[in-house]
This record gives C-alpha cells, sequence and structure tokens, in this order.
C-alpha cells in the first residue's frame, strides 16, 4: 500500500491532515502533500505506516469509538 493511500484511508476514518501530522511528527503542509503525491522522508513515511497499522486495527476492533 503507498503512503498516499494510507493517508487516504485515514483521513475517510475521520481523522483530520493536523490530527495525521501531530501523531506523524511532521507538519500539516507535508500530509497535505504526500495525499497529492509528493514523496515523504524515508521516516516520515515509516511513522505514516505505523500511524496507519495502528489506526486501522483500532477501528477495525471497534476501539475508541462511541457505543
Amino acid at each position: 500500500m503507498t503512503i498516499k493511500a494510507m493517508l487516504k484511508q485515514l483521513v475517510a476514518l475521520g481523522m483530520s491532515q493536523r490530527e495525521i501530522s501531530e501523531l506523524v511528527g511532521c507538519s500539516q503542509p507535508t500530509i497535505y502533500r504526500a495525499l497529492n503525491g509528493s514523496k515523504v522522508r524515508y521516516d516520515v513515511g515509516k511513522s505514516i505506516e505505523k500511524t496507519h497499522s495502528e489506526k486501522v486495527a483500532s477501528d477495525s476492533l471497534g476501539i475508541g469509538k462511541a457505543a
């Protein structure tokens, strides 16, 4: 899965670019550019991958959702 696809999925889960950037440890404009296909630094890409796997796993388990 590409970084762009991971970011799109995080946005689809209801996360804002600002929230993603805070979890990843980069600026919101970096997330914006990545969503539009720009390349990111290796460390940012790995952080996006980690954030994506954590959020997708928690979403599939229903963690953080109102009952």
